[in-house]
């Protein structure tokens, strides 16, 4: 069991991110990664209990009174290369031996699910001002479910790979394998949910991962006996990046109908920007284009809701950027699903 009282409360939700970049694994390997993961020994009782009370958080620092419990720790995905996802559960406030479970994953790529998942939208405190205590979140996703944030890929929050060049080579196709390996040895740690009701869910970048996972799991459960199936229910994703050009121009279109962008700005962008989807990577150019339009063209004005007042303190928006920096990497290219 593991006290977090004297730590201070952003460290532990900041996070440090990686960069995405696709790589293939055979259909051959990726069954063998499956089958290696499936063959993991049944843990007993009491080898899991211990596991799972190691992994226990009796309290965040400046947190307000809780009846329900949580967990934080590591799961290895590939034990030959060191990799490990880091994840944070929180067991429904009400009931949570009949509530869904529910695994959330950021996008990005390199989004921090501890920072943004657990720390600003559906985890179970938000952080007061001044960073020194939490109050309780009133539509927190533990008032509904079972839920458990993930970061995801290795590289991303505190998750991590002892070989490098994982860091670099790392793509959708792999993220998807890594994160089903997490999803069995997790459930190998915590048995008592392996019946329950499962969904994936997300945001953003997590319009590539949680799709590719859901199929792998589906295809998975075909290969195994009915009582050692994941019970996969569905997913749900937010906002979610599924296909570059749409996004792109989505947003762009959005922003120049709205008087947020320049005509000037808009009309270089339409023939500078090559956005279809086997253009892999975004040209110089294009790119510094892009950066004009977030940085210099609409401001201060928050593109996710633009009618909301803007923040004249200059001080706090600059803080907001940097936490953004922080715990978040956009990126220029998209992986390809392969």
């Amino acid at each position: 069991m593991r006290s977090l009282d004297s730590s201070p409360v952003w460290p532990l939700l900041m996070a440090v991110v990686a960069a995405s970049i696709v790589i293939t694994i055979s259909p051959a390997q990726a069954v063998r990664n499956a089958e290696s993961v499936l063959r993991r020994e049944t843990l007993d009782s009491t080898t899991w209990k211990a596991e799972q009370e190691a992994d226990k958080v009796v309290a965040l620092p400046g947190q307000p009174p809780v009846d329900f419990d949580m967990y934080a720790g590591y799961v290895t995905v590939d034990k030959e290369a060191g990799r490990a996802h880091y994840y944070y559960f929180v067991e429904a406030a009400e009931e949570p031996e009949k509530k869904p479970l529910v695994f959330w994953f950021n996008g990005g790529p390199g989004c921090s699910s501890i920072a943004w998942g657990f720390g600003e939208e559906l985890g179970p405190f938000f952080i007061n001002p001044g960073g020194k205590d939490l109050r309780l979140n009133p539509n927190a996703g533990n008032r509904v479910a079972n839920v458990l944030f993930v970061e995801s890929p290795a590289g991303v929050g505190f998750s991590y790979s002892n070989t490098s060049n994982d860091l670099v080579e790392v793509g959708d196709n792999r993220t998807a394998h890594d994160n089903y390996a997490f999803v069995v040895n997790w459930f190998e740690r915590f048995p008592q949910y392996k019946g329950r009701p499962f969904y994936l869910s997300g945001e953003s970048y997590a319009g590539f991962y949680v799709p590719q996972l859901g199929k792998l799991i589906y295809e998975n459960n075909k290969k195994l006996p009915v009582n050692e199936t994941i019970n996969f229910k569905g997913f749900m994703v937010g906002n979610p990046i599924i296909e570059r050009y749409f996004e792109y121009w989505g947003q762009l279109d959005y922003f120049y109908h709205h008087a947020m962008i320049s005509d000037e700005l808009y009309k270089q962008i339409k023939i500078v920007c090559n956005f279809t989807r086997e253009n892999q990577t975004l040209s110089i150019p294009c790119q510094y284009l892009l950066y004009l339009n977030t940085s210099q063209e609409y401001g201060i004005i928050d593109h996710y809701s633009i009618f909301t007042p803007t923040c004249s303190n200059l001080t706090a928006y600059g803080g907001h950027q940097k936490q953004f920096s922080q715990v978040c990497l956009t990126r220029s290219s998209y992986s390809s699903i392969s």
